[in-house]
C-alpha cells in the first residue's frame, strides 16, 4: 500500500512538472508544409496535445500572399530568388528561401488572375495576346486572366477586391474560433466552451450576416427587417436559397445576435460568482460582452481589408511607373528604360517586405490569438562536451 501510494504521488509530480515544462509536441509535417514552421516557430512551438497550425499556415499564406503582391513577372522572379537560396543555402537559410519561393509561385498565380505582369496586362503581352483570343490555344481558360482585375483601379474593381478579402478573414476567424472551441473541449472546460467560445462563433456569425443584410438593403440599415426587402442577401442566398430575402434573415441574425449576448453574460456573472478574488463586477461583464466582444468582431474583420488593399497599393504604384515610363518615350529612352527596371526593383523590395510582413500579423495577431498557446521548450540533446590530448613526436 505504501509502495503504491509513493508511485501515485511520483504520478501527480511528474504531471504537475509536464504542465509547468510545457512539453513540446515534436513536428510530424510532409515536406511541403515543413517548409511554414518558422512562422509556427516565431509563434512558439505547441505543446503536446495542442495541434499544429503548420498546416493550417501551409494553407493560408500562399493565399494571403498571392493576393497581396499579384504580379507574374515579380512572382516569378521572387520564386527565382528563393530556389536559389533553398539550393546555395544552408540550415535555416534553405528553409527560408523555400518559403520565398512558394510566396513567389502563389504570387505568379494570383498575378494571372490579377491579369499583370510587371504592371503590364497580360493579354495584351506579344504572343500571350495571340494565345488568348478566339481561336487560340489558351482561349478556353482565358476568363481566368483578369478576372480580378484592378488594372484601371475603378470603383468596382475595388470593391470586388475588398470582398474577396474580407471573405477570406471570416473564413479565417470563424476557422480560428472553431479550434479554440475543439481546444476547450480537449482540455475539460465545458463550461467556457459552452457559454463563451460557442456564443462567440454565433455572434460574430449574426453580425456578419447582418452587414451582408445591409448591403443587400442597399445600406437602408434603419428598414432592412421591413418586408419591403425582399433583395437576396449577399453569399446567404447563394447557400440557403431563393428564400434567404434580406428582412427574413436581418430578424434571425438579430435573434442569434441577441441569444448569443444573453448567454455569454450569464456566463461571465457565472464566472464571477464563483471566482470572487479576480475582483470583477457585472458592470465589467455587461462593457465586455456589448462592447469588447462586438467590436472586437468587426475589428478584426476589417483587419483583413489589407490584403486588398496592398494588392490595389502594389497596382498603383506599378501603374504609376508605367506612366512615367511611357511618357519618357517608353523603348527608345534608355531614362525610361532605367526608371522601369529601377522602378519594378523597388516596388518587389518595398513590397514584397511589407507583404510578408501583412501575411505574418493576419496569423500571429488575428488567427494565433484566438486559440494558440505555444510557448513550449524544444527537445536539446545533451552531449557531454569531450575534451582529446593530442601528442606530436618529433623526430630528432
Amino acid at each position: 500500500m505504501r509502495l503504491n501510494a509513493s508511485y501515485i504521488q511520483l504520478k501527480k509530480l511528474v504531471r504537475s512538472l509536464s504542465e509547468k515544462i510545457k512539453i513540446h509536441k515534436k513536428f510530424d509535417n510532409k515536406k511541403f508544409v515543413r517548409t511554414f514552421e518558422v512562422i509556427t516557430e516565431s509563434q512558439g512551438i505547441p505543446r503536446k496535445g495542442e495541434a499544429d497550425p503548420t498546416p493550417m499556415i501551409a494553407l493560408m499564406w500562399p493565399i494571403f500572399y498571392g493576393l497581396m503582391f499579384a504580379d507574374v513577372g515579380h512572382g516569378l522572379l521572387l520564386m527565382g530568388m528563393g530556389l536559389l537560396f533553398k539550393f546555395k543555402g544552408q540550415g535555416n537559410l534553405s528553409r527560408w528561401g523555400m518559403l520565398i519561393a512558394i510566396s513567389g509561385a502563389s504570387a505568379a498565380i494570383a498575378g494571372v488572375g490579377a491579369g499583370e505582369a510587371f504592371g503590364f496586362h497580360l493579354d495584351h503581352m506579344g504572343p500571350l495576346e495571340g494565345l488568348l483570343e478566339e481561336g487560340g490555344a489558351l482561349h478556353s481558360v482565358s476568363w481566368i486572366v483578369g478576372i480580378l482585375s484592378v488594372a484601371e483601379l475603378t470603383f468596382e474593381q475595388v470593391i470586388n477586391i475588398l470582398k474577396v478579402s474580407l471573405f477570406i478573414g471570416i473564413v479565417h476567424l470563424v476557422w480560428a474560433m472553431i479550434l479554440r472551441v475543439k481546444r476547450l473541449a480537449q482540455e475539460g472546460h465545458k463550461f467556457v466552451m459552452y457559454m463563451e467560445a460557442i456564443p462567440n462563433i454565433t455572434l460574430y456569425g449574426g453580425i456578419v450576416v447582418i452587414m451582408m443584410c445591409a448591403i443587400g438593403a442597399n445600406y437602408d440599415v434603419m428598414n432592412m427587417y421591413s418586408k419591403i426587402h425582399t433583395e437576396a442577401v449577399p453569399w446567404v442566398t447563394v447557400f440557403l436559397g431563393d428564400w434567404a430575402q434580406v428582412w427574413i434573415i436581418t430578424r434571425i441574425a438579430g435573434v442569434i445576435v441577441i441569444a448569443s449576448i444573453v448567454v455569454m453574460m450569464i456566463g461571465g456573472l457565472k464566472h464571477i460568482k464563483a471566482h470572487p478574488e479576480e475582483g470583477g463586477s457585472p458592470a465589467n461583464v455587461f462593457m465586455e460582452v456589448l462592447l469588447g466582444k462586438s467590436v472586437e468582431c468587426l475589428a478584426h474583420t476589417i483587419s483583413y481589408a489589407r490584403l486588398g488593399i496592398m494588392l490595389l497599393v502594389h497596382a498603383a504604384l506599378l501603374l504609376t511607373v508605367n506612366n512615367s515610363y511611357a511618357s519618357l518615350g517608353g523603348m527608345e529612352s534608355p531614362g525610361a528604360l532605367a526608371l522601369l527596371i529601377g522602378g519594378n526593383i523597388g516596388i518587389m523590395m518595398i513590397e514584397g517586405l511589407i507583404v510578408y510582413i501583412q501575411s505574418l500579423r493576419l496569423h500571429l495577431y488575428e488567427f494565433f490569438t484566438k486559440w494558440y498557446d505555444g510557448g513550449a521548450q524544444p527537445f536539446k540533446q545533451v552531449v557531454p562536451e569531450m575534451f582529446y590530448n593530442q601528442f606530436k613526436w618529433n623526430k630528432k
